[in-house]
């Protein structure tokens, strides 16, 4: 069995594992706070990970870890749009406004913006 030394990939793909992780925690419980610093540190990692993909620092072994990190970000991006449509529907609910969705037919229904103040609703509590 060959020893393969960590590299400075290794510890890339650990921390941008690491976030997506965190990430995906923060969209299940909506915590705002955790999810601008989760996309904070995406940004910051995907910047090296241009430098270091630019440089070859990445390496066959490495493919089936970036097509995992790739299904998590793809993951974590189809949870966010869930969260943001049940966050609309919430708001809809709130104001009394009907829900901007899809119907049963598959089309969106044309729904006439509404006139009233902009809701806010704080549900963390």
């Amino acid at each position: 069995m060959q020893v393969v030394s960590k590299t400075e990939a290794d510890t890339l793909l650990d921390e941008l594992e690491n976030a997506l992780e965190d990430e995906r925690v923060a969209l299940r419980i909506l915590d705002s706070q955790a999810i601008d610093a989760a996309a904070a540190t995406k940004l910051r990692l995907d910047g090296r990970m241009r430098v270091l993909y630019e440089s070859g620092g990445f390496e066959k072994r490495h493919q089936s870890r970036i097509k995992a990190v790739r299904d998590a970000a793809v993951q974590n991006q189809l949870l966010l749009a869930h969260a943001r449509s049940c966050i609309r529907g919430a708001i809809a609910f709130a104001s009394g406004a009907e829900p901007v969705g899809y119907s049963n037919t598959g089309k969106r229904p044309s729904v006439p913006p509404t006139t009233s103040a902009p809701v806010r609703v704080n549900v963390r509590g």
